[in-house]
């Protein structure tokens, strides 16, 4: 937004030199400069626009993290301006780095992400906010600014005398109080011109600005907490409410940021926590779709992305009762022409179908089952390359294979998953999680890690995944009888942008008795690039055992510059195979 009083906001902050090209961490940059901005005029235009449809727009200005533009344009709102900004090589432009190497120490970064270089909480920060939150306010006659608020590291401000001995002047407990601290000003500011403020639900870390209202996002905790303090609250918490995460299996689709947010899971989300009562449940004042555009780049997409699941939010907002699942998907179905005859780039997708195996150890198969979300799509599959069949009954698969599962409705057919099978001799045998997965990502104590079923390459929130939040994955299989074995495949998940890494290192032992147990074979394991599935291989001379266990040892604290750094890594396993 052009801020006429601070013209590099928009002519240096801008603008950046390149994109990453593919998913987080990316395979480098496009070397492409990218931005622009709108003018004030051209904004009050959109506003008016909007008014005339009954919307109002709330502008978002983010404080005091996500600021990396604002400190490039001018570095003096840094607690260290003089310092380089903290990057990656590998993710930055050439052109960047050629203006590092000359001296400039500020640049807006080029990949998306949280960073430790946050407004510095100084005099000229906060006669400068107040500047642009004047001009902001002058545009947009909303009731609310949004003023940020989530996802500030507090590194910078530890390593400032400047913010340590404003915490000790102020009276403050730590850096938490600090941002408490910043958040109350901003507040006074916005209330100064007649408005109110809204914070995403970090804003309750140090204690809650006086009238703000909370946007939860990370769950729904927030906004409990909130509402029992007495103040509003807007729920968007992102596993219900995040339309930039996959909304089927299609292999099709674009990609996404990760995870999934089917039709099914938004409409299903109640909006007011059954754990309120009916003093604090006015406080949840509604609930709010977003979509965030890191792997969006058409208004096509973004129509793609958003619909028909925009349609369930509006429901979860404007009806006091729902009609159920499978009358929603119904009038969905009949909204399709009316929206392609606006020209709206739909999706299709309307239900999350799910495959099912059991392991069947007399007959040496696997018994799979596929349900859909609603009993008014037929349901379908086909084997490897062969023809399309209708889904009636289990069926069963007795080799290695490829299972596309269909769904279609009037003809049409609207989502299709394909799953992998695959036989070993671990199938269907016994396992011991000697360290248990996190919570919540333990939804088959371990059985889905023996199934014969693969998980899914897009997503690590398939049931056929368990997770470990810095901890180690340590299993015990029994084969139940000595069995010979040398080699042993394992399936680990990489998502860095999720806090999501593959293990540190691999080792194997074995036993005949389940008490004492040898080492079999070990092996570090490379660092993950792209997003996605790597398989582990350990091969190794013939052994016969009858306990095998597996330890995977988690990557630890996730390194420096990256999404989530100093948190502990989660560790994604999928299906074990062993031969």
């Amino acid at each position: 937004m052009e801020i006429k009083k601070y013209p590099r906001l928009t002519s240096v902050g801008g603008w950046r030199n390149g994109t990453l090209v593919g998913r987080y961490p990316g395979k480098g940059s496009d070397n492409s400069p990218h931005g622009g901005s709108y003018s004030q005029q051209e904004l009050r235009e959109l506003v008016a626009y909007a008014r005339e449809r009954f919307i109002e727009i709330i502008p978002e200005i983010d404080l005091p993290g996500h600021s990396s533009a604002a400190i490039a344009a001018y570095p003096a709102l840094s607690c260290f301006p003089d310092s380089s900004t903290e990057v990656i090589p590998s993710m930055m432009a050439d052109k960047t780095l050629a203006e590092m190497k000359q001296g400039r120490t500020k640049i807006v970064q080029e990949t998306w992400g949280v960073f430790n270089d946050v407004l510095c909480p100084t005099e000229f920060t906060f006669s400068f906010i107040n500047d642009v939150l004047k001009e902001v306010m002058d545009v947009f006659p909303s009731n609310y600014i949004h003023i940020g608020g989530d996802e500030c590291p507090k590194e910078y401000w530890k390593k400032s005398a400047f913010c340590q001995q404003l915490i000790r002047e102020q009276g403050l407990k730590d850096e938490h109080g600090l941002q408490s601290y910043f958040i109350r000003r901003l507040e006074r500011m916005v209330e100064a011109r007649g408005r109110r403020i809204i914070g995403w639900d970090e804003i309750l870390e140090g204690g809650l600005a006086p009238n703000a209202t909370v946007m939860s996002w990370r769950g729904i905790s927030g906004g409990i907490e909130s509402a029992r303090m007495g103040h509003d609250v807007i729920m968007s918490p992102v596993d219900n409410c995040y339309l930039n995460l996959y909304q089927s299996e299609d292999p099709s689709d674009s990609i996404a940021w990760g995870g999934m947010t089917s039709l099914k899971k938004v409409y299903g989300y109640e909006p007011v926590p059954a754990v309120l009562n009916a003093t604090e449940r006015p406080f949840i004042k509604g609930v709010q779709a977003n979509l965030w555009t890191e792997y969006i780049g058409s208004p096509a997409l973004a129509e793609f992305m958003l619909f028909p699941r925009l349609l369930a939010i509006a429901e979860l907002g404007w009806r006091k009762e729902k009609t159920g699942f499978d009358h929603f998907t119904d009038r969905v179905a009949r909204w399709f022409p009316l929206m392609k005859a606006q020209g709206i780039n739909h999706s299709s997708h309307l239900y999350e179908l799910e495959m099912s195996s059991q392991y069947q150890s007399e007959d040496n198969n696997i018994a799979v089952s596929i349900r859909g979300t609603s009993p008014g799509a037929q349901l379908f599959y086909r084997m490897d390359d062969g023809p399309v069949v209708p889904f009636l009954v289990p069926f069963t698969v007795s080799k290695s294979c490829h299972i596309t599962a269909l769904a279609s409705v009037d003809g049409l057919v609207t989502d299709q998953k394909t799953t992998s099978f695959r036989f070993s001799k671990s199938a269907g045998r016994k396992i011991l999680m000697k360290t248990p997965p996190s919570p919540p990502y333990d939804l088959s104590k371990g059985i889905a890690s023996l199934n014969g079923m693969l998980g899914s390459d897009q997503r690590f929130t398939d049931p056929e995944w368990s997770g470990w939040n810095g901890t180690d994955m340590d299993a015990v299989i029994d084969f139940g009888r000595n069995e010979n074995i040398s080699t042993v495949r394992i399936r680990f998940f990489h998502g860095p942008n999720s806090w999501v890494y593959l293990p540190a290192s691999l080792e194997l032992q074995g036993s005949v008795d389940g008490e004492k147990f040898s080492r079999i074979h070990a092996k570090s394991v490379p660092p993950g690039s792209d997003i996605g599935v790597y398989e582990q291989t350990m091969r190794f001379p013939g052994t016969n055992v009858r306990f095998l266990r597996i330890i995977a040892k988690n990557h630890g604290l996730i390194p420096r510059g990256a999404n989530g750094a100093g948190q502990p890594a989660w560790l994604f396993v999928d299906e074990i195979s062993v031969d």
